[in-house]
């Protein structure tokens, strides 16, 4: 389990720096790109809950209690950012669309 949470980990900072390198290039297809970005970043999220739920390791205890709330704030954290890049004026004017038109 621990290799495929070091995995998951890894594939999502790699992600995430593309996304973040996509953006400061200011390419076009950079908010069509949040969308998937988006959904991985829930089911990472997801997916750590879940593989935390299997047999209990001593000491990690207050770890696995946070994940729960980590996932909620994942949920909270795409709602808003979601929320701002389908209302920005800013993002249609840099990349001439919104999430949504994407």
């Amino acid at each position: 389990m621990l290799i495929a949470v070091a995995f998951l980990h890894l594939a999502l900072a790699l992600y995430t720096a593309w996304m973040a390198y996509v953006f400061w290039r200011l390419k076009p297809n950079a908010v069509r790109l949040l969308r998937p970005y988006f959904t991985a970043l829930l089911i990472f999220s997801i997916a750590l809950v879940v593989l935390s739920s299997g047999p209990k390791v001593s000491g990690r205890e207050e770890f696995l209690k946070a994940l729960p709330r980590a996932a909620f704030a994942t949920v909270i954290y795409i709602a808003i950012w979601t929320t701002y890049f389908r209302k920005s004026k800013r993002v249609a004017n840099t990349f001439g669309e919104h999430i949504a038109e994407a």
